[in-house]
């Protein structure tokens, strides 16, 4: 006769009940002379310090439990391996809350998890059949659950996680636990005479001011494809009309619902971001957008209006136009009708870099004579304002930062995938002077920067200042020309861009990136 057998006999039934304080216990007991227990507590607390604002994890239950073990409930009459028969306990509430101490937007993450003290060692009849004996279940009265995790054996065993908790959501959440030894048709000895315990505790918690949000990441968004999204110094949009268009605004889908918010995306970059707006924090992943409308609309905009006594005319950090961006530009954006809220935190403090091409033929930074990836080098570090890799008019900043500028002459060379005629490769080595070129004419044709500009005054602002000229700035023309020497004074076509944090934002929705109906932001 097995053992079970033996001891099923002289079973009698009892009847439990636990009071619980802060804890929960779950006891089974099995009256044949011999007692299996099984405890199970939460005794957690957990501080921590975000931005040296207090938060605190508290968790806390009280309850009575009671359970009731009759003579054939290990009866080997009524054993099965389906986990049909079991013994089981179910606690009261543990409560898990978030103490944010008056703080209105904190946002948290926990796991559970149970924790052996003294471990239960699973026997062998039913580990060779690959059978569960002890599990532990879990709900909450905020829809989250586990079921029949495996707890047998020594190890930390991890019952759910990524449990969201915040203050605009939830700030308690109420848990109870089912515990479970299963009647299985093995011998299950190894319960004489030993008391298991084990607590089930908050763990892995992660907390932070910034929302988080659901749907797709940028980086996932921007995975280089080489048909129009390619990987030349950044990830990047190009073609004749990629699938690039984005919609700031609070939709979902379908066509922008303010043109003012259509925007498309020029690429996804590693670049530096500043707090405080004057020094480097370090570097993110920011996704660089360009305005589809021209500021200013027909009459455009100078790139500078007034000299300033101890600055050069073209000094971006004091130029009028990049003070209308981050001023009027940016207010009105924000303040359009259905923008997205998260937008204005999302437009980052970022580096702009202010290298640029020279006037001297000797020079390797020769506008008639540089090519896109040539220019990419130009507009940043290292500077020199001699020689033939003078970058930087002297007197002129190396970078500012800021939340909205213009893009790049590299921008605009980088997003052609040219044509059957001038190939991609044969683009990229001619220089951005000579696009004008016939010969050349599928460099600009298969550019969207180009294809979907509208000049003004017979062309269009970059940001970046010339290298020789104090009053020079580059722009492309209507015959896809790039040049350095055109005064700052002028008015000509611009297209206000900026950094989007890939840490506050999604792409949500089902936006295709199409006009009609293009991404969206969440």
């Amino acid at each position: 006769m097995k053992l079970k057998d033996k001891i099923i006999k002289n079973r009698v039934g009892i009847l439990i009940f636990i009071g619980v304080l802060l804890v929960v216990t779950i006891i089974i007991g099995i009256s044949y002379a011999y007692f299996f227990n099984i405890e199970i507590k939460n005794n957690n607390t957990i501080s921590g310090n975000i931005n040296t604002k207090y938060y605190t994890f508290e968790s806390s239950g009280n309850s009575t439990l009671s359970l009731t073990i009759n003579q054939s409930d290990l009866d080997m009459a009524n054993a099965s391996n389906d986990y049909s028969s079991f013994v089981s306990g179910n606690g009261g509430n543990i409560n898990v809350s978030l103490n944010t101490n008056g703080l209105k937007k904190v946002y948290c993450s926990y796991d559970l998890v149970y924790e052996p003290v003294s471990a239960y060692t699973p026997n062998s009849g039913a580990v060779s059949a690959g059978l569960k004996e002890f599990t532990l279940s879990g709900t909450s009265d905020k829809e989250n659950s586990f079921s029949e995790i495996d707890v047998s054996g020594s190890s930390t065993v991890t019952l759910i996680s990524g449990i969201k908790i915040s203050t605009d959501t939830n700030i308690l959440e109420k848990w109870s636990f089912t515990a479970k030894y299963y009647n299985l048709d093995v011998i299950q000895d190894n319960v004489v005479g030993k008391t298991f315990k084990g607590n089930i505790k908050v763990a892995n918690t992660d907390c932070s001011f910034n929302e988080p949000v659901s749907g797709t990441s940028f980086e996932t968004l921007m995975i280089e494809n080489n048909t129009d999204i390619f990987n030349e110094n950044g990830i990047r949009y190009e073609g004749a009309d990629p699938k690039n268009y984005i919609c700031l605004d609070s939709n979902k889908e379908g066509a922008c619902s303010s043109s003012s918010l259509l925007f498309r995306i020029i690429g996804l970059f590693e670049e530096e971001y500043s707090s405080d707006g004057t020094s480097s924090t370090g570097t993110k992943k920011l996704l660089k957008v360009i305005d589809t409308n021209n500021y200013g609309g027909a009459s455009g905009n100078s790139w500078n209006e007034t000299e300033i006594s101890g600055k050069n005319y073209n000094d971006w950090s004091t130029s009028a136009l990049k003070t209308k961006l981050n001023g009027p530009y940016l207010s009105t954006l924000l303040a359009t009708s259905g923008v997205n809220s998260k937008l204005s935190s999302a437009i980052v403090n970022a580096k702009w870099h202010l290298g640029g091409v020279n006037n001297t033929s000797s020079s390797n930074y020769y506008y008639r004579k540089i090519t896109t990836e040539d220019y990419y080098k130009a507009e940043r570090s290292p500077y020199a304002t001699s020689g033939t890799l003078q970058n930087l008019l002297s007197g002129n900043p190396e970078y500012v930062f800021a939340k909205v500028g213009l893009m790049y002459p590299s921008d605009y060379g980088y997003a052609t995938v040219g044509g059957s005629t001038t190939n991609k490769s044969s683009c990229r080595e001619k220089e951005l002077y000579n696009w004008y070129i016939s010969s050349y004419s599928d460099c600009k044709d298969n550019d969207w920067i180009f294809k979907s500009a509208t000049f003004i005054g017979d062309g269009e602002w970059f940001i970046s200042p010339s290298a020789s000229l104090v009053y020079g700035v580059s722009h492309f023309d209507s015959t896809s020309c790039v040049y350095d020497d055109y005064s700052a004074g002028y008015s000509l076509a611009v297209r206000p861009t900026f950094y989007l944090d890939s840490s506050i934002l999604k792409i949500v929705g089902t936006g295709d990136g199409t006009k009609d109906n293009a991404y969206r932001i969440g």
